[in-house]
């Protein structure tokens, strides 16, 4: 007897006369085996199949054209379709003479003749295919469910890709959205104690402010909704919403429970923090959004108000455990302090990830000494502010070797809500060193087992030279043997410290004692770049 045509057999609807179309197109044949299992109606969830179809398709094309480094397609939907045998055993998938064969319990159920290794339409169409084939005809793809499923075949594309390069699924795309650009909310951070919702922190000028909210208060009850036994991350998604849109809140305070009307408005994570020591102001960092370049401008024009504009002798810079946000914010806040020259190149496989950005003719500290803090957790976009601070010789850093993440990645929206992160080009230092793998060495040293930070004030000159050996031979990486590496990268290795108060301890001595911060500097100019 004849048997149908596999196209028919396999395929139905739009999503069958889409990819009936798209096989002709590149002249792929589909064959099934040995017709032991059922295909009919394999596809009948059109808009399912379709959809993961056009995700895969757009998450492929992404790395295609903007990641780093040349990639084959094929080998993304290669390292996808291995999780269908990660979920259930009984699922193949492998190449075989140039098809790609869907197995279920040792029997092939389809094969398909691959595309161009180049071609992210038709791979994503395939994988779509193939992970919908194995779907229908194994119990545990099923279990698992669709979404899971294709949840993890994108997570697991990335896998043949730097560390940095990710997939996020929906739900975590609109958390880390909601973190870079501000949400509808009331301006609360939430801690779970004890199993009960207690409010950790209250922002200004949020409608929890200004409602009289404060740290400790526990949440009982949010939009009629009592939060007993639910998660935070529950609790958040109940409380965010639409801006202007109002939320009555139950609060227990110290055992007096009331209630409260609050009308959302547009909150964005607070990440800058500050306060006066003496004559010096302190600004901590905690990581880059696009509310920190302000936070930063408030803060200083805060600490002239307070200290007094001629009093304030200069700001320590708390980047420690930083880990990075976007360039632009980082770009922006060093433009803050340098008048002039170059603050960081980055350089990538995609013309528009060629780019060198330079200071202007602004200094909002008019030339105050800047100390720097930095640890092993100081990270990518905080690596780009620290270095050129560093490198323009408008700051000295103390601390520890930075992390290392010298990419830059650039977020794609897929059509599945989701999200990915490719890495699309490298950092570079002002002085030309690349911050991968070694990150940022600091002026001075307070990783080598020393806990006193008077020994390491007693001889700025020594250690500011040895820190310029150091930094010549960082900026001239690429040339030493394994050995001089090694040395280098433990020389003032992150992983060796541990008094964290030694940090401000040995910048408040560069600003308590006339001159030494003008000294440190000195004895580490020899290790700027040539001009």
């Amino acid at each position: 007897m004849t048997r149908p045509s596999p196209s028919r057999r396999i395929f139905s609807g739009r999503l069958a006369r889409r990819l009936r179309l798209t096989l002709a197109v590149i002249g792929i044949g589909l064959v099934s085996a040995c017709g032991t299992v059922d295909h009919a109606g394999l596809f009948s969830n059109d808009d399912r199949s379709e959809a993961a179809a056009r995700t895969f398709q757009r998450a492929y094309g992404n790395v295609q054209r903007y990641y780093v480094d040349d990639v084959a397609v094929r080998n993304l939907a290669l390292s996808s379709l291995k999780v269908l045998h990660e979920v259930d055993e009984t699922v193949d998938v492998h190449d075989s003479g140039g098809k790609l064969v869907v197995t279920v319990a040792e029997k092939e159920i389809a094969n398909f003749s691959e595309p161009a290794s180049d071609d992210p339409t038709y791979w994503g169409v395939l994988t779509s295919a193939a992970a919908s084939v194995a779907f229908e005809a194994a119990p545990a793809l099923k279990q698992t469910g669709w979404r899971t499923v294709t949840d993890r075949m994108l997570s697991a594309s990335f896998d043949t890709l730097d560390a940095y390069s990710r997939y996020s699924t929906p739900e975590e795309a609109a958390r880390e959205k909601a973190a870079r650009d501000g949400f509808g909310g009331i301006g609360v951070t939430l801690m779970d104690v004890e199993g009960e919702i207690v409010i950790r922190e209250v922002i200004e000028d949020s409608p929890a402010k200004g409602a009289g909210l404060l740290a400790g208060d526990r949440l009982r009850a949010a939009g009629g909704t009592a939060t007993a036994g639910m998660t935070i991350e529950d609790v958040v998604i109940l409380v965010r919403g639409p801006v202007d849109a109002p939320i009555d809140l139950s609060i227990d305070r110290d055992g007096q429970v009331f209630e409260a009307t609050l009308v959302r408005q547009h909150i964005i994570p607070p990440t800058v923090y500050w306060h006066r020591d003496g004559d010096v102001g302190v600004i901590r960092i905690t990581w880059f959004n696009r509310g920190t370049q302000e936070g930063v401008e408030t803060a200083i024009l805060d600490l002239y108000d307070d200290v007094g504009q001629d009093k304030l002798k200069g700001v320590i810079l708390d980047l420690r455990g930083n880990p990075g946000g976007f360039l632009h914010h980082a770009v922006n806040i060093a433009d803050m302090f340098i008048r002039s020259g170059e603050i960081v190149s980055v350089r990538g496989r995609h013309p528009a990830a060629q780019e060198v950005f330079r200071a202007h003719a602004d200094d909002l500290l008019d030339g105050r000494p800047i100390v720097v803090l930095i640890d092993g957790n100081t990270a990518s976009a905080s690596e780009i502010l620290a270095s050129a601070l560093q490198d323009s010789g408008r700051a000295v850093l103390v601390g520890s070797s930075t992390y290392g993440k010298g990419s830059v990645q650039q977020i794609f929206e897929l059509p599945n809500a989701g999200e990915v992160k490719v890495t699309w080009a490298r950092y570079y230092a002002p002085s030309g060193y690349s911050l991968t793998k070694y990150g940022v060495y600091p002026t001075l040293c307070t990783a080598t087992g020393e806990s006193d930070a008077e020994t390491i004030l007693a001889n700025v000159t020594g250690r500011g030279a040895e820190a310029a050996r150091n930094l010549r031979l960082r900026r001239d990486i690429d040339r030493l043997s394994p050995a001089e590496r090694k040395r280098l990268s433990e020389a003032c290795s992150w992983k060796k410290s541990e008094n964290q108060s030694l940090d401000l301890d040995v910048a408040r001595g560069l600003f308590e004692r006339p001159g030494l911060f003008d000294m440190t500097q000195a004895a580490t100019r020899s290790g700027a770049p040539a001009s």
